[in-house]
């Protein structure tokens, strides 16, 4: 919703005061320049940046805003403040705040993606204070999506299968991951998936964890096996590179906040 054109969510903005909120640009979320800080009270901080809000939710005790100021990054800096990409902060800041960023940013992302309804095509309607929207005209009420996707990491004694997909950044490596398919359940599209990549056929499976990833809309969940005998068929549509690691000898590894990382790092703890 933009809150500039709706003036009862306005009203309901206003009315939050100096409440902690989280400022999204398009360009990333506004911290304080020499530290990890991104909460800052709404009003006094808007006013202060001249910052223009365009969509905001109320999110439990956080504020989500996401708009535009009209100081440059020179000005910001004399003032404090910086403009960091979102996956560059997230790697900067501490569990309890990567939690709160990743929720919000998939919120935003959800938000910009989710405007018209898919039954009727009229706007949704959406407010302040709630997740979902609704269509007003069929009745139609939609949630946030999170598309479930699984992760799977190798090993074999002190050495770790990583891969490389295209879209890394350069030098980084992670484990096997793919979506789940319609009919599968988490445990089939693993095993499916490091048979698709790899060529492998695993049978035992171990659960890790599992995380909400808002790059784009991702629910992950995490496994490891031990890697079965034989040698790696690569799908190179989906792979540039995959190999064994010793875990004393890693390439790039994927952002502190991500599964992934969690992952390969509770693998490398438990083989020392």
């Amino acid at each position: 919703m933009s809150l500039i054109d709706n003036q009862d969510e306005l009203k309901e903005l206003l009315l939050q005061g100096e409440q902690p909120a989280f400022f999204f640009t398009e360009q990333g979320i506004i911290t304080e320049l020499k530290s990890s800080n991104a909460l800052f009270p709404l009003l006094q901080t808007a006013e202060k940046l001249q910052f223009k809000i365009e969509t905001a939710h109320h999110d439990r005790e956080i504020l989500v805003v996401k708009g535009s100021s009209v100081l440059d990054e020179t000005v910001l800096h004399s003032m404090g403040y910086t403009l960091c990409p979102v996956r560059v902060f997230l790697n900067q800041s501490v569990n309890e705040i990567q939690a709160k960023i990743l929720r919000a940013y998939h919120w935003l992302n959800w938000d910009s993606h989710t405007r018209f309804c898919g039954r009727c095509g009229l706007p949704l309607i959406g407010a302040f204070n709630v997740l979902e929207k609704r269509c007003n005209q069929c009745d139609l009420t939609l949630f946030p999506k999170a598309s479930p996707a699984v992760m799977v990491l190798l090993h074999r004694g002190d050495e770790l299968l990583l891969a490389r997909s295209p879209h890394f950044q350069p030098g980084v490596y992670s484990a096997i991951a793919g979506f789940v398919e319609i009919g599968e359940s988490a445990e089939e599209a693993a095993k499916r998936e490091v048979n698709e990549e790899l060529g492998l056929t695993i049978t035992g499976l171990q659960y890790f964890a599992s995380q909400t990833w808002p790059f784009p809309d991702s629910f992950m969940m995490a496994f490891t096996s031990e890697a079965p005998e034989g040698d790696l068929v690569i799908d190179t549509s989906e792979l540039e590179d995959a190999r064994w690691f010793s875990i004393n000898d890693l390439p790039n590894l994927p952002s502190q906040a991500s599964i992934s990382r969690k992952l390969i790092e509770s693998l490398i703890k438990r083989s020392r």
